[in-house]
């Protein structure tokens, strides 16, 4: 998948470099 900022399902990486399989945003913040 291509990062754009906005939401997403699935695992990505953040911009902290943290990979997690989550509803997140790309900005590191996590939402359930």
């Amino acid at each position: 998948m291509s990062k754009k900022e906005g939401y997403s399902i699935g695992e990505f990486s953040t911009r902290k470099g943290i990979s997690i399989r989550k509803l997140q945003y790309y900005d590191g913040i996590l939402h359930d």
